[in-house]
């Protein structure tokens, strides 16, 4: 099973993540990123090593209807808007993108 991870935060980066079981949650992979990807996890973390506040997650579901040759994501949601989102499930193929609060005017 494969997951992408975007990463906005400092340089952007682009991870392709693989799992050999195809049941994961959202904790599933920021474990893996703890355990894998220090450069990355050295920025999404706090202190306690749970998921910073200052991190978005946005979760996009792979369209069905996608083919080999073209990606087609459902649009985003922010994963902490869902109640226990670190048990949000997360399927082959989707992406999941980390960026930091942003805001203009």
């Amino acid at each position: 099973m494969k997951v992408e991870i975007d990463s906005l935060i400092g340089r952007r980066k682009h991870y392709n993540i693989i799992f050999e079981k195809d049941n994961i949650t959202f904790a599933d992979i920021l474990e893996k990123i703890s355990d894998e990807y220090e450069e990355l996890s050295s920025k999404i973390f706090d202190d306690e090593g749970n998921l910073s506040n200052e991190v978005i997650a946005i979760l996009s579901r792979k369209e069905e209807k996608s083919t080999s040759f073209t990606n087609t994501y459902r649009s985003g949601e922010n994963i902490r808007s869902r109640e226990n989102y670190l048990e949000t499930e997360v399927k082959d193929g989707d992406k999941i993108t980390l960026f930091p609060p942003m805001s203009g005017g």
